[in-house]
């Protein structure tokens, strides 16, 4: 999670149910004496507590579409907005790829970093962490520090750091892509089941389309470099959800086809400029 934002996502008259709000973006990267397109008048909504996965070829810009809504990265034209929150602090937060948990720090004070640049202390701030770590499963762990955790508990500390800042949306870079299988699908049923109770709003970036189709309500598949959306799937299973009966329902293999073909024709195009 980051607190870099500073409220200049931009303006827009929206419906009342769209949390955000992305239109004709356009990302350049310069290499050496070249100068690479990334996005390409990149545009989608997202309605308060839907569950949106971005998959799409390596390099497509998945990473720099989210890197630009977290206001880490700034896009060249086009619009990107989201809806302020109330308190007037960034209303997401987000987990990365890398376990981003800070070594010096035990389980408790990693989970309550946010809360302290949001100026939550004291009691307020022992108690919301408390019951974020307890949600993740890592009670028993509150003094412990990252060297002593398992990859999947570290990522657990992440995960209860985004949750306890109480975000109106979820910014998530592939955080399960370093787990092994069996932490993985524990750690995809468990954000699945948090963000159904708190009826968070999230935007998941993953290669995985097992995981898009687990967790999504939607996946937006996009194209190879420069990447521009190329289809929005909608997801019907319905919620809660069980990750495992998903994969076990004739439909999955259905929709894991269609999204394994339009990646697999753009991967066999390649990028359309260098």
């Amino acid at each position: 999670m980051q607190e870099m934002w500073n409220g200049s996502l931009g303006t827009s008259t929206v419906g009342r149910d769209v949390v955000v709000r992305v239109r004709d973006v356009v990302k350049h990267f310069r290499h050496g004496q070249r100068v690479i397109r990334a996005l390409d008048r990149v545009s989608f909504e997202l309605r308060e507590g839907r569950f949106l996965v971005i998959v799409g070829p390596s390099g497509c810009g998945k990473t720099t579409l989210l890197r630009i809504l977290a206001g880490l990265e700034q896009h060249d034209s086009g619009e990107v907005w989201m809806r302020p929150s109330r308190d007037g602090h960034p209303p997401f937060a987000m987990v990365f790829q890398e376990q981003s948990v800070f070594p010096w720090m035990t389980v408790r004070e990693n989970v309550a970093y946010g809360l302290r640049l949001r100026r939550v202390r004291g009691r307020a701030a022992e108690e919301r962490a408390g019951h974020w770590i307890r949600k993740v499963g890592l009670a028993g762990f509150e003094r412990a520090y990252p060297h002593q955790l398992s990859g999947g508990m570290k990522q657990r500390v992440s995960i209860a750091r985004a949750f306890a800042v109480d975000p109106d949306v979820l910014l998530m870079d592939e955080p399960f892509s370093a787990l092994d299988e069996q932490m993985r699908t524990i750690l995809q049923q468990e954000v699945s089941t948090l963000c159904e109770e708190q009826q968070k709003t999230v935007i998941f970036v993953t290669h995985s389309i097992d995981e898009a189709i687990t967790l999504g309500d939607e996946v937006l598949v996009m194209t190879h470099r420069p990447g521009q959306v190329k289809r929005l799937i909608p997801i019907p299973f319905a919620r809660p959800r069980d990750v495992v009966e998903v994969r076990a329902d004739p439909r999955y293999g259905e929709l894991y086809e269609e999204i394994w073909g339009l990646i697999a024709e753009e991967v066999r195009r390649g990028p359309r400029e260098a």
